[in-house]
């Protein structure tokens, strides 16, 4: 039996959509992707058997109010017609749209109604609980939209174990499937040294990088407060903090400035904050020295998969299951959660080890353990069993 399959992106994380959908196509599996206006240009949605769908269009934030308002409402008449038109058995939705209580109920119960077979990606269980905003309300809709799904795939074994308890879903109707590395990302024959020489950073300068949306839950403050110890024995040193500031995270974004202030680490750290175009990322990515992930509540990190995918190590917290992903002393090192002294512990033990000293060697051979580990092939032949166990 042909399996047909869309996936529901919302316009988001074009990483993860764009790295699943040629990978179940390659699977033999009939894709249509519902996306935007970015993800239309991506090369590997050019395949037999992938159907794109640009109901979203183009998502600019420069738009006025109104004319976001119109776009957001005329994508949900296209995508209300695309589910009564699309021959897809499964309906596979990797993120929520913007009104995510409409779509965790009646929207799932839409779709329901027109015979799909819904399947959910969990990227997390309750983000609103992460960033610490969570409401009555808000849980008994992700009870509502988890209950209503055929399956669901999660990340993590912690993952898996907070959906069967907090939300009663049984086990066997849930999968864990690890992050895959990032493929989408452009890759070059730019080499370390053009990338420091792009970004104006001397060649043996120790690179410190911070890389991804700035929120509380990331941990920069304590990232922040963990240079002056670092650099009392490291000696100079650059911060690169690289990313856009999380909506409604702004007062936290002044906190940190202002803390890196009091403790006048300024000339230490250099901010590339807002958008960053997807070709700009090995910029860093080659530049840095390791990646930090100062994390205190997460359960996993797509980033941590795009740095080693360029052969960046990384420091990172024993957040969610971080540790189960670090190698020490091969892909890194692991630090408490939210505290200060003992990161700078380990960004120091990784500037004194032998992965530093060999970091040039050891990139192959975190690109090589990443592609290995954590593929998408690997994740389609899993992710196509879970299909073909409902639709048979």
């Amino acid at each position: 039996m042909l399996l047909k399959v869309a996936l529901l992106t919302a316009g988001k994380d074009p990483h993860y959509a764009l790295g699943l959908a040629p990978a179940l196509a390659d699977q033999g599996i009939e894709v249509e992707v519902v996306g935007d206006s970015e993800m239309a240009s991506f090369p590997g949605i050019r395949h037999p058997n992938i159907r794109f769908f640009n109901l979203i269009g183009n998502q600019s934030s420069r738009d006025s109010r109104l004319a976001k308002v119109r776009r957001v409402l005329a994508y949900y008449a296209r995508l209300i017609r695309f589910a009564i038109t699309s021959d897809s058995t499964v309906f596979h939705i990797l993120w929520p749209n913007k009104f995510v209580y409409f779509d965790r109920t009646l929207l799932n119960l839409y779709y329901i109604a027109l015979g799909k077979k819904l399947v959910f990606t969990a990227h997390n269980v309750n983000t609103e609980d992460r960033d610490q905003r969570d409401s009555r309300f808000n849980r008994i809709s992700l009870k509502i939209q988890y209950q209503l799904m055929r399956h669901v795939f999660v990340h993590t074994a912690e993952m898996k174990k907070a959906l069967s308890v907090d939300y009663g879903i049984p086990m066997e109707k849930l999968t864990v499937l690890t992050f895959p590395v990032n493929n989408v990302t452009p890759r070059t024959c730019l080499t370390r040294a053009d990338a420091r020489t792009a970004l104006n950073l001397a060649p043996q300068e120790k690179v410190i990088l911070f890389f991804g949306n700035i929120a509380p839950y990331k941990g920069l403050d304590v990232l922040v407060r963990a240079l002056p110890a670092v650099h009392s024995s490291l000696g100079k040193f650059r911060l690169l903090v690289v990313g856009g500031i999380k909506k409604g995270e702004r007062d936290y974004f002044d906190h940190v400035n202002e803390l890196i202030h009091e403790l006048g680490v300024s000339d230490l750290v250099e901010q590339k904050i807002g958008y960053l175009d997807e070709d700009k990322v090995e910029l860093y990515l080659k530049s840095a020295d390791v990646l930090v992930l100062p994390y205190k509540r997460i359960f996993q990190s797509g980033v941590l998969f795009l740095s080693y995918s360029f052969g960046l190590p990384v420091v990172a917290t024993d957040a969610g299951s971080l540790r189960e992903e670090i190698i020490e002393g091969k892909t890194g090192f692991v630090c408490r959660s939210d505290d200060a002294a003992n990161l700078a512990e380990q960004i120091l033990r990784y500037f004194s080890s032998d992965l530093f000293a060999n970091l040039d060697a050891r990139r192959p051979w975190i690109i090589n353990h990443a592609n290995t580990n954590y593929s998408w092939e690997r994740l389609a032949v899993k992710t196509r069993e879970i299909y073909e166990g409902f639709v048979a």
